[in-house]
């Protein structure tokens, strides 16, 4: 759920998760088309790499992370440990904390990040070379992010929030095989589209 702050306000769950929302899109939408811009400035320096190549070698990385989020085999992956601060619930009203939690979630590379899928949607994007679908994938990952949030609603208004994040961890596992799962049809989707 978007964050309740300590600090009186006037909130509710859904307003939070639409501030929140909102954070995320801000910085999400320029990032992914920063990422995208970076490609093509790569790509017009000389770096373009041929789409076949391309597609070959994003599949390898997709095949094996796949492996790595079925938990099969273990490789490394750029992670930053902190979250986003808690500080901010006591001392800023509700649509700021969440507004900013949106923010800083919104770019991805400011957090700690579980999956892969996300560096495998970076490589793409820079391979692509384009602004608008780095804004497009990054867009979604950020309305992606909010589902969660909006499925936990019920569960909070009824007071019963525990008990929904209770049921939720007991879907991690069966989540990282369904985007290893994913992952490894991705992969053999590119592949397949060069040979």
């Amino acid at each position: 759920m978007a964050p309740k702050p300590a600090v009186r306000g006037r909130s509710t769950p859904a307003r939070r998760i639409l501030w929140y929302t909102l954070g995320l899109l801000l910085t999400a939408i320029p990032t992914g088309a920063a990422v995208g811009a970076l490609g093509g400035v790569l790509q017009d320096l000389g770096a373009r790499v041929p789409t076949s190549w391309g597609f070959l070698g994003w599949a390898a990385v997709a095949a094996a992370y796949a492996l790595h989020e079925m938990r099969l085999v273990t490789l490394p992956h750029p992670q930053r440990s902190r979250q986003v601060p808690a500080g901010w619930r006591r001392r800023y009203q509700p649509r700021l904390v969440a507004l900013g939690f949106g923010a800083l979630i919104g770019p991805g590379y400011l957090i700690f990040i579980r999956t892969t899928a996300f560096y495998l949607l970076t490589l793409a994007v820079l391979l692509a070379g384009s602004p608008w679908w780095g804004a497009l994938g990054w867009a979604l990952m950020a309305l992606g992010r909010t589902v969660s949030s909006w499925a936990a609603l019920p569960s909070a208004r009824r007071g019963q929030l525990d008990r929904h994040l209770g049921r939720t961890l007991l879907l991690d596992n069966p989540a990282r095989l369904l985007g290893g799962a994913t992952l490894a049809l991705l992969a053999g989707a590119a592949a397949a589209a060069v040979l």
